[in-house]
């Protein structure tokens, strides 16, 4: 159930920082920036929303040290979960679950508290989640987003919606939601429950090879072809872990559980 009315906050304080010892372009740099990481982390973690969509309405900027506050009016359950996961990397300092384009947006943020020479600290409902200083260092992940053509199997499970998207079940461990056009997801809501082969443009994390967008540019019927007669040549090679499978659908069902 989403929480209505939460109030989202980045506050500085600290060596007499106030609003009329700061430039205005400074405070509206602040503002993009903060809304820009959220946005940015959104559309990562889920490529389905329209983050242009997404409206966040001032709330208060206070003139006491220097607090802005905000209040998400869409999605705002998702809205809360990417402010919550970025002051948590400031209270651990560890940010490697979010993506380079969220850490620059971060960094704007701490660049204004060493400027000034005071803290920060990203307050939800009035509640302090967590804080940084003038000695707080965000550094860029390591593990790049790499981005090449993929073809992804699995079974249709849901399509369509106001913002349409396709839901495809790879495994059972593992269903990727992907953001589609309303013909991609017409085609596919014929296809509903049937084994689909989806050829488009990934984008996926080198380290862990998670798939963090992926646009689709064909679609094409799902054909297992003939691996039942090449698992046979296998079963004498292996250790016996082929001998359970005596058909080839129990096979294909297998390759795409693994």
């Amino acid at each position: 159930m989403e929480i209505e009315n939460d109030i989202l906050e980045i506050r500085f304080s600290g060596n007499d920082v106030k609003l009329s010892a700061v430039k205005p372009h400074e405070i509206a740099e602040l503002i993009i920036a903060f809304e820009k990481s959220l946005l940015s982390d959104i559309k990562t973690r889920h490529p389905e929303i329209n983050t242009t969509e997404l409206l966040f309405v001032f709330k208060e900027i206070k003139d006491a040290s220097i607090g802005v506050r905000f209040t998400p009016k869409l999605i705002n359950n998702i809205v809360v979960e990417s402010f919550l996961l970025i002051s948590s990397g400031f209270e651990t300092g560890d940010f490697s679950y979010v993506s380079n384009e969220t850490i620059a947006e971060l960094k704007q943020i701490t660049k204004f508290s060493k400027k000034y020479n005071c803290s920060g600290e990203f307050n939800l409902n009035n509640r302090t989640l967590s804080s940084f200083t003038t000695t707080t260092e965000i550094q860029y992940n390591k593990n790049p987003i790499v981005e090449g053509e993929v073809k992804l199997f699995g079974r249709v499970m849901d399509s369509g919606g106001d913002n349409p998207n396709v839901h495809l079940k790879v495994n059972d461990e593992y269903t990727i939601i992907i953001g589609t056009s309303e013909a991609f997801a017409k085609e596919l809501a014929h296809k509903l429950y049937e084994k689909v082969s989806l050829i488009g443009i990934a984008k996926w994390d080198a380290l862990t090879y998670e798939i963090k967008s992926f646009k689709i540019q064909e679609i094409i019927d799902f054909t297992p072809g003939k691996t039942f007669s090449a698992i046979l040549e296998l079963k004498n090679l292996s250790s016996g872990y082929w001998d359970q499978f005596n058909t080839n659908e129990e096979i294909n069902n297998s390759l795409l559980r693994n």
